[in-house]
């Protein structure tokens, strides 16, 4: 009873190293490729979800742009910051209907 205090940061510990050797392991193309492919799914499965997902994130970015904008320069231009332009939501509405694609072929 006496390391009940030691339980949730023994568990967090423990998931941020699984974490990280996951990561290490499939390396980070795999994992970008995965994370794109569960956020084509959820896009598709819940749109509302994803559209306040990606505001969040969006706002997210825009917080931490504003961070940036204090450090010098020569540190501020080596950050590469996440664009979510309407690139991204092009290709999750694409992603949605794989035949539409041949469909919009086929009647030209």
């Amino acid at each position: 009873m006496f390391l009940f205090p030691l339980l949730i940061p023994t568990i967090l510990l423990l998931t941020f190293w699984l974490v990280l050797i996951s990561y290490l392991s499939l390396g980070p193309d795999r994992v970008a490729e995965v994370a794109k492919d569960k956020w084509f799914k959820l896009a598709y499965r819940r749109p509302d979800m994803a559209a306040q997902l990606r505001q969040n994130a969006e706002e997210a970015a825009f917080r931490i742009d504003r961070c940036l904008d204090r450090l010098p320069d020569n540190w501020r231009d080596s950050i590469n910051l996440p664009e979510f332009a309407d690139s991204l939501r092009a290709e999750v509405e694409a992603k949605a209907d794989p035949f539409g694609r041949l469909r919009t072929q086929e009647r030209q």
